[in-house]
């Protein structure tokens, strides 16, 4: 399982809280890191 920074968490965290965000299902595309991984992330 890979490491992820903090720094890049918070960033795609940040990508998905705006108010013209981008949704978890298009970071899950892009990143190639699932979409419940996200979800954690996001409700932190």
């Amino acid at each position: 399982m890979p490491h992820y920074s903090e720094e890049f968490k918070e960033k795609l965290v940040r990508e998905m809280m705006s108010p013209a965000g981008r949704s978890v299902s298009e970071v899950h595309r892009d990143t190639g890191i699932s979409e419940n991984t996200l979800y954690s992330w996001k409700n932190r």
